[in-house]
């Protein structure tokens, strides 16, 4: 039955001319439950906690399960996604049922007995969150298109925030990569599935190794200080510490927020054919990557008689017109525009049951493992 369901969710992602999924990823959570603590007692004085148990599934992810010291709560950690599937790029955004279903197989991995009360807690999102993961893709169209995306949001924020980094000059971009509350960060995905090469037993492999090339991954995280600091607006006794909190679009409004403040005036206009480019200066590259980036460079130039002979060499030479303000270029089909990649191939779908599905085919590989899930996919 598990096949079946399976080739008919490839014959559905194959018919999407744009691949949408945004889904929570790594999470840092914090369960009430009385239990023999797990471990071995730190050398420390002061210390609460017991050492990290380390759990791994069938594709040698692991999540790290740590106890506290008097018993009563269990803290696990990791990208859940990847644990439940041995992949992140489909997930769910029903961050609750995700946190049940690792919290009852962390439970069974170590024969604890959770109360019905302690599940019922779960099943409420009574348990506190210390980080979240949250992520989007852009399906750029091409593995060509998404490098594109990739280096016009590296000039627009080497331009613009002091608080870039870079991982490997472009796979992966960051926005207060080193911060204590929030980092946010894009990456090719196809280069990262390439080089880890681990998608044999996932399921959909063959086709998500083909998607992966074509997408951007933007990430956000939330750590332990902004979850404690900030509240639900319309109940403000409810901070994004509970899980909660995240029932309904919270992770997606916040996504958007930032998305929008961070990439916001990013214009990067590019002619699919260069013909002449090779004839401008890096001088004139500098310029267009500025005007790429949403900078004014009509305005940062003192001679106006110099500007228009740079506009006129640029426009000329690859056909962007630098005085234009940004999101103002009248382009054709010859042209690549970072700003409709990001306004019109980002959809925020969340597949709950083809990562169901998934979770399912990686129990049938780790025998291990036991389903909670099967009979909703069955």
């Amino acid at each position: 039955m598990i096949q079946q369901t399976i080739k008919h969710h490839i014959e559905k992602l194959i018919k999407n001319s744009i691949f949408g999924s945004a889904t929570f990823d790594t999470v840092k959570a914090k369960f009430k439950i009385k239990h023999t603590p797990l471990g071995k007692d730190l050398p420390y004085k002061n210390s609460t906690g017991k050492t990290i148990e380390n759990i791994h599934n069938a594709l040698g992810y692991n999540l790290s399960v740590r106890s506290t010291k008097d018993g009563k709560f269990l803290t696990i950690t990791g990208s859940y996604i990847k644990w439940l599937t041995g992949q992140n790029i489909i997930g769910t955004t029903n961050l609750i049922e995700l946190c049940l279903m690792v919290f009852e197989r962390v439970c069974e991995r170590y024969s604890l007995t959770p109360t019905e009360d302690e599940i019922s807690a779960v099943k409420r999102g009574k348990f506190k969150l210390m980080r979240l993961d949250y992520a989007i893709h852009c399906d750029a169209g091409s593995e060509e298109k998404a490098l594109f995306l990739q280096q016009q949001i590296k000039k627009h924020w080497s331009f613009k925030y002091p608080n870039y980094s870079q991982y490997r000059h472009l796979q992966t971009l960051y926005i207060s990569q080193r911060h204590r509350r929030q980092i946010f960060k894009t990456y090719l995905k196809g280069i990262e599935v390439g080089e880890k090469g681990d998608f044999i037993d996932v399921a959909f492999a063959r086709e998500l190794m083909h998607i992966s090339k074509r997408l951007v991954r933007m990430e956000l995280t939330w750590k332990s200080s902004y979850l404690g600091e900030n509240k639900l607006a319309s109940e403000p006794h409810i901070s994004y510490r509970w899980a909660k909190a995240w029932k309904d679009d919270l992770a997606h409004t916040l996504m958007k927020k930032t998305t929008r403040k961070l990439l916001g005036g990013l214009v990067g206009v590019k002619p699919e054919f260069l013909k002449h480019g090779e004839k401008l200066s890096n001088h004139d590259r500098l310029a267009v990557a500025a005007h790429g980036a949403g900078l004014p460079v009509e305005s940062l130039m003192s001679d106006k008689r110099s500007f228009k002979r740079l506009r006129d060499k640029i426009l000329q030479n690859v056909g962007i017109d630098i005085a234009l303000p940004p999101g103002q270029h009248l382009v054709g089909p010859d042209f690549v525009v970072a700003r409709e990649l990001l306004d019109k191939r980002i959809k925020y779908r969340s597949s709950h049951e083809l990562f169901l599905v998934m979770v399912a085919h990686l129990d049938a590989v780790d025998p291990d493992e036991t389903s909670a899930v099967e009979a909703l996919v069955g």
